[in-house]
């Protein structure tokens, strides 16, 4: 998911570029939201709960889809 951080970090440059737009309130809110929606989908995925395409890369258990 391109929403998340392998470095569980936000450097100070990528905190100045929100900050510039959004208060440290609204960026709290921000990271609660998008904790929330990237947990919801890893479940999704992980109970094999999406209909996939045959194109989709994300497979049941890691497999190619056929």
């Amino acid at each position: 998911m391109a929403l998340t951080n392998a470095a569980s970090q936000v450097d100070q440059i990528l905190y100045e570029r929100l900050k510039a737009h959004f208060s440290d309130a609204e960026l709290v809110e921000f990271g609660m939201i998008m904790a929330i929606l990237t947990g919801m989908a890893k479940f999704i995925l992980a109970f094999d709960l999406l209909e996939r395409l045959r194109i989709c890369p994300f497979t049941a258990g890691g497999k190619p889809a056929e």
